[in-house]
């Protein structure tokens, strides 16, 4: 740590993680490194009391796109519903089931899909849906998982997230729903309404490509720190 110090004479340094709602084996050792950073960037939003966990200033800065990695191809629609994401909780599993259930069609699961292999799922599937970690809805947390699926062209419906508000206008970048029986009606409608669901994944694409590349939130990043 005593290198952290020596570059705090010359620049300030900052920290800058991801999915603090995941168990605390995933983000616990970085806590030791906390008092020797000139300030936190975290994805949380609101959902940690950063008071107990660090004297240093904290920041909310989510993730992004790299047009790099995320970008769309068009490909037949041969994918009614898919989602992108593995099957490790068997409460995903259950809410799989749910879906599948009230829509009656089977879901696609591709459970690693990244690079070119992603960007190929997305673009052969007619709606991607997606989760929300338990608990999170009310906590002001999402994943990067959001931008991604938009960067690459989906049609995207996922759960209702507090303060998703902020970033995207729902209908018009994305579609969410706020319990499993308006996510099954949704799908059910869009799977009908081609237009719509090509006008509104356009829209999220764009506004991901305008506004959310990672050298965008880097831009934020050093605004703050001025």
């Amino acid at each position: 740590m005593e290198h952290l110090d020596k570059m705090r004479q010359h620049a300030k340094v900052v920290m800058w993680t991801f999915d603090w709602m995941l168990p605390k084996i995933r983000w616990e050792p970085f806590m030791k490194f906390l008092p020797h950073f000139d300030a936190l960037f975290t994805t949380m939003g609101s959902a940690v009391n950063w008071r107990e966990v660090t004297k240093i200033p904290v920041y909310t800065l989510r993730q992004g796109i790299d047009p790099k990695f995320h970008y769309t191809q068009q490909h037949p629609k041969t994918v009614d519903v898919g989602f992108i994401g593995n099957l490790s909780r068997d409460s995903r599993k259950k809410w799989l089931q749910t879906i599948e259930r009230g829509i009656g069609k089977k879901i696609r699961v591709f459970s690693s899909s990244f690079g070119k292999k992603l960007v190929s799922v997305i673009g052969h599937s007619k709606i991607i849906i997606g989760d929300a970690y338990p608990g999170s809805e009310d906590k002001g947390y999402w994943s990067n998982r959001v931008y991604v699926m938009l960067g690459c062209g989906a049609f995207f419906i996922c759960r209702h997230i507090k303060g998703i508000e902020e970033e995207f206008e729902n209908f018009r970048h994305l579609v969410w729903a706020k319990n499993d029986a308006e996510m099954i009606n949704l799908i059910k409608i869009y799977l009908k309404d081609e237009k719509s669901r090509e006008r509104i994944a356009e829209a999220g694409y764009r506004l991901v490509r305008e506004k959310y590349q990672y050298k965008d939130r880097i831009a934020k990043m050093l605004e703050i720190l001025k």
